[in-house]
């Protein structure tokens, strides 16, 4: 019986405490600044060489890259996870919805066998380390 009127007790004096509370003004929602930010996407991020002889390098490729952000892109470097991976870039930066390339080039020289490599590019991209692959298998 005690805890029965200590709970209508506490639950009358919650209501008495809530229907006092001073009225909050509605406040409009703020609007934040979005943050403007580059973003680097490839359609097509890996170069499928197929079966080529190692005499048969060095193989080129060029993909292209977009600026889907709201900032330019600035690729910074393009990093072969091997010596036999190189690459030339658009230098200039990419304006948001613009287009860059980048010209990948592999020398299968002394490979034998199925080949996965790396091609890191760094920018100034929300992603600012992305990969792009070369795939394919050399035969000597």
């Amino acid at each position: 019986m005690i805890i029965i009127i200590c709970c209508l007790c506490a639950t009358a004096l919650a209501i008495i405490v809530w229907k006092n509370l001073p009225e909050q003004e509605e406040t409009a929602p703020v609007n934040t600044p979005q943050e403007e930010t580059a973003v680097l996407s490839c359609a097509d991020g890996t170069f499928y060489f197929g079966t080529v002889k190692e005499d048969e390098g060095p193989l080129e490729h060029t993909f292209t890259i977009q600026n889907t952000g709201n900032a330019p892109l600035i690729i910074v470097s393009c990093d072969g996870s091997c010596g036999c991976i190189s690459a030339d870039w658009t230098r200039q930066p990419i304006a948001p919805g613009e287009t860059g390339t980048i010209h990948l080039y592999y020398n299968p020289q002394g490979v034998n066998g199925m080949v996965l490599k790396t091609l890191n590019v760094i920018s100034n991209a929300r992603n600012s380390l992305f990969q792009l692959y070369v795939k394919g298998e050399v035969k000597m």
